[in-house]
């Protein structure tokens, strides 16, 4: 490993979403984490994101999305590539972007989130999806690395396994825990529901039954109502299951006990994890998903967490409630121990929160992106000047 390459990069991170989800926040930890190490970070991201990507202190490059968008963040990326060492890229719009781009390869590295896994990996695609698809096979055939974030991540690359490594997500404890505390007052209208005795069960996240499976949290909660347990369930996400998830509270009689929220900005979420008693993630049979944002944002926050069987997840089995097939009863089973098992509940979730803090800190993750990217540096032949007339050491 070269400590002088590992200081003092030069790296560019590409990312073209509109709001924040999981990988924004892997790409705002980990370019906080890389400049903290002492190298130069860029961010190619849609001018919606540029507020939250400049507290980093990045560099900051915005392009327009949609349509002619894509083009545009073609063009800022062919212009830009000649000032970086290192391209990673996040997302679908980046592999687009990528795509479309004379960019080199010997200097990309594709981090493949859950998306682009999906997406190569499904069968039934539309006209948009078909050419994204090409899009993402194209970019991850011309990376000269790939990063998956989870094992069942690199299950559904492995045509690419020869470049081809996995680095879990980081999160930075301080910061989640300083934003949940300073947005509290975003989530103090769970109190009023708690007066009642009631639990509030938060399920965070993309509105997509096919992928996250809130439809089997909607008819556990109808379960929990007819055994006489006080719940209200909160969704927090857009999406495009909306109005089929609003029928079938309807249809079960629990409209009433549940409540879409939208998007909420990152620590508005932080803080309605904070004060939920229970977090609920991925009741959807799992492909390719690993140890999210969510799974880590909760344990940190000492929130039990029902979830599906995953064995990326094994690490923070003792804070998990994991269910085995997505079926309502067995959820509502899960939701009754917990609430019925406080001080069990509580170890468990103490366990996963230290477990998190000396696992997952990006203190710790950045130094296999450094890693990854300091080898592709050097593999390249002689590394530029800057590399090499350098005293700084990681972590300084």
């Amino acid at each position: 490993m070269h400590q002088d390459a590992m200081s003092s990069m030069r790296i560019l991170h590409v990312i073209g979403t509109r709001d924040i989800y999981g990988a924004e926040r892997v790409v705002h930890g980990l370019a906080r984490a890389l400049i903290l190490c002492g190298n130069d970070v860029g961010i190619l991201c849609s001018p919606n994101l540029a507020g939250f990507f400049r507290t980093t202190g990045a560099e900051i490059h915005p392009f327009v999305l949609g349509g002619p968008g894509h083009f545009l963040g073609t063009m800022a990326l062919t212009h830009l590539q000649d000032r970086f060492d290192i391209i990673n890229l996040h997302g679908l719009s980046a592999s687009i972007i990528c795509a479309l781009a004379p960019i080199l390869s010997s200097k990309c590295v594709m981090t493949a989130h859950g998306s682009e896994v999906q997406l190569l990996n499904e069968k039934w695609l539309n006209f948009m999806e078909r050419f994204t698809r090409k899009c993402v096979w194209r970019t991850a055939r011309r990376a000269n690395r790939i990063i998956a974030i989870s094992t069942s991540g690199a299950r559904g690359l492995s045509q690419f396994r020869k470049k081809l490594s996995i680095v879990f997500n980081g999160i930075d404890p301080h910061m989640i825990t300083s934003l949940a505390w300073q947005n509290r007052d975003s989530a103090r209208w769970l109190d009023r529901l708690k007066e009642s005795g009631s639990a509030c069960l938060l399920f965070p996240g993309r509105l997509s039954i096919r992928l996250k499976g809130q439809d089997v949290m909607i008819r556990a909660l109808a379960s929990l109502k007819q055994e006489g347990v006080k719940c209200y369930l909160i969704l927090a996400g857009g999406g495009e299951d909306l109005s089929r998830l609003q029928a079938l509270a309807g249809e079960l009689g629990v409209s009433e006990l549940v409540f879409f929220l939208g998007y909420l900005p990152r620590g508005a979420q932080l803080a309605h994890v904070a004060n939920s008693d229970i977090v609920i993630t991925h009741l959807a049979q799992p492909r390719f998903e690993g140890i999210s944002q969510v799974h880590l944002e909760a344990t940190l926050l000492k929130k039990p967490i029902i979830t599906m069987v995953n064995k990326d997840l094994e690490v923070l089995k003792e804070n998990l409630f994991m269910v085995r097939a997505p079926d309502h009863e067995e959820v509502a089973s899960r939701i009754r121990h917990v609430l019925e098992h406080p001080r069990e509940a509580r170890k468990r979730a103490n366990q996963g929160a230290r477990i998190v803090e000396e696992t997952f800190s990006w203190a710790q993750v950045v130094h296999c992106y450094l890693e990854t990217y300091s080898n592709i540096a050097y593999a390249r032949g002689d590394p530029p000047d800057h590399l090499m007339h350098t005293n700084i050491t990681s972590g300084t």
